[in-house]
């Protein structure tokens, strides 16, 4: 089990400081009270007062840093556009594509699974 502490989490309530959120693998288990007897025992991370938010998950990019999905199914595209959502708070996205043509769809779909396959797992962030 792993803490982040001391910071500011994003609640439903708005920022908090006296949360700590628990983490048990890749899972978040509990967003709770600072003194809560499991964050005791658990690897302590301290977040020095950074605030802590949820990221955001889109499920449809077409593009993004100047580059279109449908003009380039590419890796290279998927990580243009990744690096751009970043910078507002995408974690997640589905790179999606407008096109009619089969080779383009066909294209774009490896090119999103490469992507996938490519990217270095991390327990706290994907980096593009």
């Amino acid at each position: 089990m792993e803490v982040l502490a001391n910071g500011r989490v994003l609640t439903d309530a708005g920022f908090v400081e006296d949360r700590v959120v628990l983490i048990d693998g890749d899972r978040i288990v509990a967003v709770t009270a600072g003194d809560d007897p499991r964050s005791t025992r658990a690897r302590r991370h301290d977040l020095e007062g950074a605030m802590l938010l949820p990221g955001f998950v889109d499920s449809q990019v077409n593009g993004g840093g100047g580059a279109l999905f449908n003009d380039d199914p590419s890796v290279a595209t998927i990580r243009t556009i990744g690096e751009a959502h970043r910078r507002f708070g995408t974690t997640a996205f589905l790179s999606t594509s407008c096109a009619r043509a089969r080779t383009i769809r066909r294209r774009s779909a490896t090119s999103t699974l490469a992507t996938w396959r490519s990217c270095p797992r991390s327990r706290w962030e994907r980096r593009w």
